[in-house]
């Protein structure tokens, strides 16, 4: 069974909500009001992601009114990131995410094709910046998968 927490991240504010353990539903938990740094609402939501007993993580891309990707979308890539490391799981391996997800499900997520998901996906395991298989992510490199984000 998975439980997933979804976060929609804002500059002041992000809302924080939890599905049911089968995944079909999903309940606003909070809005949580940010703090003084990233840090800090890293650590919040970490341990907040622990108290739901959460199996992976969801989070919102925005989009400008005509599509296109703003600002903004930078600062919860960076977030997502950080958040990835603070909650994923140590391995030899690397990081393993707890997002098993498919590629259709990544691509719906960030707005792009299956294909463009996959093509990106077999460049960062190319260059040894992650490790898959099925539908199990593990970030081998964060600092070299950090460059592609920035």
């Amino acid at each position: 069974m998975e439980r997933w927490m979804g976060l929609d991240i804002g500059e002041r504010r992000i809302g924080v909500a939890v599905s049911d353990w089968l995944g079909l539903t999903a309940q606003g938990v909070e809005v949580y009001r940010r703090r003084r740094g990233l840090k800090e609402d890293l650590a919040y939501l970490t341990e907040r992601f622990r108290q739901l007993e959460a199996t992976g993580l969801l989070i919102g891309f925005p989009r400008n009114m005509n599509g296109t990707v703003g600002p903004q979308a930078d600062s919860v890539r960076e977030f997502g990131r950080r958040l990835g490391e603070r909650c994923g799981v140590e391995t030899r391996n690397g990081i393993k995410l707890g997002l098993q997800l498919t590629h259709e499900e990544l691509a719906n997520m960030v707005g792009t094709s299956r294909q463009t998901v996959t093509s990106l996906l077999n460049t960062f395991k190319h260059e040894n910046s992650i490790a898959y298989e099925g539908r199990e992510i593990s970030i081998i490199n964060p600092d070299k998968l950090a460059r592609w984000i920035m």
